[in-house]
């Protein structure tokens, strides 16, 4: 996946709240060839403001009870993958995406390495 720049992502931000042009239109006038991505970059910064389009230097580790919660939440609401990910403060929908179809496949299992290090870290 390519990478883009923050100011990148902020001109296609601030183009949009302008209404210079939709998520297709900025997509192809800033070469991403991607109106997913741009989507994707437009809901960050309404979600998380500017530091939405700052890419993470770490990555985020969440808790096997993190997870079980936010897959339960999806499963029990009627929540899109982007809404309960904004509301957990997950910048990435995928991810949430990923634990649900690993849940939906395995059950709890899909998480019973991480389940064991949790255990061994808090004895």
């Amino acid at each position: 996946m390519s990478k883009y720049s923050f100011d990148l992502k902020l001109k296609v931000v601030q183009d949009y709240k302008q209404g210079l042009g939709g998520y297709n239109f900025l997509a192809q006038k800033y070469n991403s060839n991607d109106m997913f991505q741009v989507r994707n970059w437009i809901k960050a910064y309404q979600s998380f403001g500017l530091d939405g389009l700052r890419r993470k230097r770490q990555s985020v580790s969440y808790s096997t009870e993190f997870k079980l919660n936010a897959v339960n939440l999806y499963l029990t609401t009627e929540k899109t993958y982007r809404e309960l990910a904004s509301e957990l403060q997950m910048n990435n929908p995928a991810l949430l995406k990923s634990w649900v179809i690993s849940y939906r496949k395995q059950g709890e299992l899909t998480f019973a390495p991480k389940l064991v290090e949790d255990l061994e870290k808090s004895q």
